[in-house]
């Protein structure tokens, strides 16, 4: 029974995907606002059903997920209308809870995958220098007051970028490069959607930013489902 729900979950969260990637090539708001807020339960309900099978040993994977993907559900929703200022401070919020979700998940890796400290070292550098370009390049002009939000959201969303990489480093399995796939997928996703939040969008940006979105939650919890592997 178990299976069967995993299954036809599964098919509902990628039929629901195509329609909504539709949707935005059409740039059909109607079909957006329907199938958005969809795509996450749906995950969920999939990866749930196949863990359950295998507890006690995925009861803290279902946990972390459950916060995780319950709490992008509202950012989702709150941000299916980017032109309103508090809606996307909220929706900002809820995916910051849901990103510490998925820290709280992979922050063992530190532990279980010590690294040299000039790696680790390097490794901030190399996120401050990215972050500072494209703060300079995109936003940099804009009052602080407008993009302090902004610099704790990517901050959060760095540091689980810089988990799933020290996992990835460490556990060099395939769950490994999945997890690391999708917080890469989530960081270029959330940096196309800050361009148009700050006026400066690319062709296609809908779609762009969606597609991307969806990989990055489908390949984070897929990671975390092939991590009891």
């Amino acid at each position: 029974m178990l299976l069967i729900i995993t299954l036809a979950a599964s098919v509902l969260f990628l039929a629901d995907s195509a329609v909504n990637l539709t949707g935005c090539m059409k740039q059909n708001k109607k079909i957006q606002y329907i199938t958005k807020p969809l795509l996450l339960p749906l995950l969920l309900a999939a990866a749930v059903s196949y863990l359950i099978q295998r507890l006690p040993d995925s009861r803290n994977i279902i946990r972390c997920m459950i916060a995780a993907l319950l709490a992008g559900t509202a950012g989702d929703i709150l941000l299916l209308d980017i032109s309103k200022t508090k809606r996307v401070v909220c929706g900002a919020v809820f995916f910051i809870l849901g990103h510490f979700g998925w820290l709280n998940l992979f922050s063992p890796s530190f532990k279980l995958f010590p690294q040299p400290v000039i790696l680790i070292c390097i490794c901030i550098i190399v996120y401050a220098v990215l972050f500072l370009c494209f703060y300079f390049f995109t936003i940099g002009r804009k009052p602080l007051k407008e993009t302090a939000g902004l610099v704790v959201y990517a901050f959060i969303i760095g540091t689980l970028h810089f988990s799933t990489f020290i996992t990835f480093i460490g556990a060099r399995t395939l769950y490994s490069a999945v997890l690391f796939a999708g917080a890469t997928f989530f960081i270029v996703s959330d940096c196309i959607l800050a361009l148009e939040l700050f006026g400066k969008p690319l062709k296609h940006n809908a779609f762009t930013v969606m597609i991307l979105y969806i990989f990055a939650e489908m390949f984070l919890t897929l990671g975390s489902v092939l991590m009891l592997a």
